[in-house]
């Protein structure tokens, strides 16, 4: 639990009944694991998220709702059967319901499987994608890996996303050439200002891949075009050429350093899930958990460890506190390392180096920033500063050694001292090669900065509205292309160098 929280809600403020459970005495109620208030239970019987189950013990048990579990990634019963077994050659044969001298473990008709194909175990059930029915945890409709989901997502559609909760097992039919060439790219020019060219697409947080010269977004549920996907943009195109179905609600995104690992964060099912951005395979999602009197915990940000392409720091949330920053976590794959669960101070996180990561407090008027060690064992606080960096919801990023704060404010990391302050505020990318400072001011107007005198040098003012709303992010593609996103768009400008 949180350093300092120890009940969250109305029942925090002694309001009781049956918000609280029904707990009329006033008296704090302990949540389940997965953030409800009852007794967590699986087919009739006490359990608990990562319990294995299915007929082979192969699948693990997951949260549905706060009150419901459910089993995914377990093969079916049939599934079970080897050869010594069934007295046959195969493990399965997937048999037509009509046919009446089906061998011993054989499937019937409602596999959806070709009635001639034989099957090994490993092949038989390893359905990647489930649709939960989250007041019951019933699975109410499933994709094969076979079918590689284009078609059966259909039953599972955004639309659902109010009734169905989604989880995934590992695997999955890879990248998916995109299904909807419709979404429409606008392009805005204003007397011979730079062109942005704006995809119209919904997305929760947006990375680029500088191996493969590609962006990933993900998609929330709400989206109507590639609801509950990671999807691929070519951004000389400005077009999505491939999509991968994720899982309730991706959310917050990054990329490893040498771009083998993308991560994604799946509010929905309170996880977090590598996809191998050459494939589009992913592993199994790495719950978070909920804490007592917390519930489940989701992954307001993600950073990759530089230098590794297994391990990330998840920076926890959990919606219904204020503040809601529920710790730091660091992961190996899906192998907790050590958490840090101090009461606010990583909601934005950066890394300065692989063994110092720091984190800005933007929930509360301490506005401290935080330097932490990490480690293989987890995390140790080095310093706890205040009044470097101001202001509710700034965020933070580095490069070079310095820290740069979406409100201008620099912090050179070594001295843990004020470097200096850019006369601008808005979404911002440090160039790499430390020459340049730029930031997204509204308008839109791209503003470059002299990363050492603090001076601007040249100020590109894009067509007014372009791509919709406040820019969220700021991405440099190359010395001459942006990418940014609003909360309706994917934009792509260039200017001269």
């Amino acid at each position: 639990m949180r350093e300092g929280v120890w009940f969250a809600g109305a029942c925090a403020l002694g309001i009781v009944g049956a918000a609280c459970g029904g707990n009329t005495s006033g008296e704090a109620t302990a949540l389940n694991a997965c953030g409800g208030a009852e007794p967590l239970r699986y087919q009739d019987a006490a359990a608990a998220p990562t319990d294995p189950c299915g007929p082979c013990q192969d699948g693990v048990v997951i949260c549905a709702s706060p009150n419901a579990l459910v089993c995914v990634g377990a093969s079916a019963a049939e599934a079970c059967f080897d050869a010594s077994d069934s007295g046959t050659s195969r493990d399965a044969t997937l048999t037509d319901a009509s046919d009446t001298a089906a061998p011993d473990g054989s499937l019937e008709d409602s596999a959806s499987t070709d009635a001639s194909e034989d099957v090994t175990a490993a092949d038989v059930a390893a359905k990647d994608v489930a649709a939960l029915d989250v007041a019951t945890g019933d699975v109410t409709a499933e994709v094969d890996a076979a079918d590689g989901g284009a078609d059966d997502a259909v039953a599972i559609d955004a639309a659902d996303a109010g009734v169905l909760g989604f989880a995934v097992a590992e695997g999955g039919a890879g990248w998916q050439s995109a299904i909807d060439a419709s979404i429409p790219v606008t392009t805005s020019s204003d007397g011979g200002l730079p062109t942005a060219q704006c995809l119209a697409l919904a997305t929760s947080d947006l990375v680029f891949d500088p191996v493969r010269t590609l962006l990933y977004a993900s998609v929330a549920s709400t989206s109507p075009s590639f609801g509950n996907s990671v999807v691929r943009i070519d951004p000389s195109a400005v077009a999505v050429t491939g999509t991968v179905f994720a899982g309730s609600n991706p959310g917050a995104l990054d990329l490893s350093d040498d771009a083998s690992s993308l991560y994604v964060g799946l509010d929905g099912a309170s996880s977090v899930m590598r996809i191998d951005p050459a494939t589009g395979q992913y592993d199994a999602p790495v719950y978070l958990g909920a804490e007592q009197f917390e519930g489940p915990r989701t992954a307001g940000l993600i950073r990759a460890v530089p230098g590794s392409s297994s391990q990330y720091v998840v920076s926890r949330r959990v919606a219904s506190l204020s503040p809601s920053f529920a710790g730091l976590a660091l992961y190996d794959g899906a192998a907790l390392l050590g958490e840090w669960n101090g009461f606010t101070g990583g909601e934005t996180i950066a890394f300065t180096s692989p063994s110092v990561l720091f984190g800005y407090n933007n929930e509360d008027t301490g506005f401290d920033l935080f330097e932490f060690e990490v480690t293989s064992a987890g995390f140790q606080q080095l310093a706890d500063t205040n009044d470097l960096v101001s202001g509710f919801y700034v965020t933070i990023t580095a490069q070079g050694g310095w820290i740069f704060a979406t409100s201008g404010q620099v912090v050179d990391s070594a001295t843990n001292q004020p470097a200096g302050q850019y006369p601008a505020s808005g979404p911002v990318w440090p160039s790499p090669d430390g020459a340049n400072v730029w930031f997204l001011t509204s308008g839109p107007t791209l503003v470059d900065f002299d990363r050492t005198t603090f001076l601007p040098t040249r100020s590109v003012p894009l067509a007014a509205g372009a791509g919709g709303g406040t820019p969220a992010s700021l991405i440099g593609l190359s010395p001459a292309s942006f990418a940014y996103r609003t909360p309706t768009s994917v934009c792509i400008v260039a200017i001269a160098p």
